[in-house]
């Protein structure tokens, strides 16, 4: 049985259509929210694997109806600023609010003999991509809000240099760790509005290699340990921002269990 945490709260996922995105809107749901789904539903030329589609898009909606909660559903590009904008006006219209933002949304075409377009394509997707999400939502969000930024499955620490990548690997490496700058340096602009920007990890550098899986490819790739981070990314970093804040300190990055825990006891006394 659920805690139902989120109960009257609204949340928007990217990447909603199945895989992790899917996971995460699921277990949003579960845990009390309302849950606004976007996707691409359209494939990406560049991509060497298969997008997401509608009827992917209305199983998860469907699935979220089971729950007895409201969703609404939009299909557009997270690389389109003006259309998130829109998108996200008309779910908070639809919706009344909302108080939880998952950028998941992501692509990884890994294959070393991708064109160049893999390369702009797959930037263009999971870094602009998120800004786009967080700015469409952030002058919808009010104190307490939390925005999350889903990802990376493999190192955050930087693109990897030292072995052969395609363009579409690299451009994915380099994105997630300009995304965990980003997160850190947004956090501190909006920590004096209430509001907690983190990212949560899905995998170690060991899953690398399934990227396109980890990026909604099949479901049964997907355990829940990611979307419970989600979870633990909006209670913990509410607690801490209260402690160290009046409210909590932001930019909060939580990844493997275990180091998550080394991270508490490192940082306990401070």
């Amino acid at each position: 049985m659920t805690s139902r945490r989120l109960a009257g709260k609204v949340a928007l996922v990217t990447g909603a259509a199945r895989g992790r995105g899917r996971s995460h809107a699921l277990i949003l749901a579960r845990e009390g929210a309302d849950v606004m789904l976007v996707d691409l539903c359209d494939n990406i030329p560049s991509c060497d694997y298969p997008l997401a589609t509608s009827e992917d898009l209305d199983r998860t909606a469907c699935m979220i109806e089971k729950l007895n909660r409201t969703v609404a559903v939009y299909r557009c590009d997270v690389c389109d600023r003006a259309e998130m904008e829109v998108a996200v006006d008309a779910a908070v219209r639809q919706l009344g609010a909302l108080d939880v933002v998952v950028a998941n949304a992501a692509i990884a075409p890994i294959r070393p003999e991708a064109p160049i377009a893999a390369f702009i394509d797959t930037f263009d997707v999971d870094f602009i991509g998120v800004v786009n999400t967080f700015s469409a939502a952030m002058p919808r969000l009010s104190a307490g809000a939390s925005l999350i930024a889903s990802g990376p499955t493999c190192s955050p620490q930087g693109p990897s240099l030292d072995r052969p990548q395609g363009p579409g690997a690299a451009a994915y490496e380099l994105a997630q760790s300009m995304v965990s700058q980003y997160v850190k340096t947004l956090a501190k602009q909006v920590a004096p509005q209430g509001i907690r920007v983190n990212t949560v990890s899905g995998a170690t550098p060991s899953a690398a290699p399934r990227m396109p899986a980890m990026c909604g490819v099949p479901d049964g790739c997907i355990g829940p340990s990611c979307s419970t981070r989600i979870l633990k990314a909006i209670a913990l970093a509410r607690r801490r921002f209260q402690r160290c804040y009046g409210q909590r300190r932001p930019g909060l990055t939580l990844t493997h269990p275990l180091r998550w825990r080394s991270w508490q006891r490192t940082n306990r006394e401070r």
